[in-house]
């Protein structure tokens, strides 16, 4: 269990990487048109990442990140609904280290 710990960390940055490096899903999805997402596969159970549908609204897992050090840094975590946070959003410092987590509910936070 502690060398799956170390690895995924690892895995879902290359997968970040490698996501980045394709072309958008343009599957439509609640009758609206997709203007771009990820598809990822992670131990057989399919996820849609960073879903942004044509009219610039966000739905779905989504992940935030910035290049430091020559590398991709995870720096959110979490799910919209509606274009608005909702559930648990984690927040990592440059380092990887997590910073926060936050619960929103319809885009506003609720507790910490």
């Amino acid at each position: 269990m502690k060398t799956l710990k170390r690895i995924m960390p690892g895995a879902i940055i290359v997968v970040m990487i490698q996501a980045c490096n394709t072309e958008p899903n343009t599957t439509d999805m609640n009758d609206k048109h997709s203007a771009g997402s990820f598809e990822l596969n992670v131990h057989g159970h399919n996820d849609t990442i960073n879903m942004i549908y044509a009219d610039g609204s966000k739905e779905g897992h989504w992940i935030s990140s910035v290049w430091s050090n020559g590398s991709r840094v995870k720096m959110e975590e979490g799910y919209y609904k509606d274009n608005k946070k909702e559930g648990y959003w984690k927040f990592f410092n440059k380092d990887g280290s997590l910073k926060d987590s936050v619960e929103y509910k319809n885009d506003v936070a609720i507790s910490k």
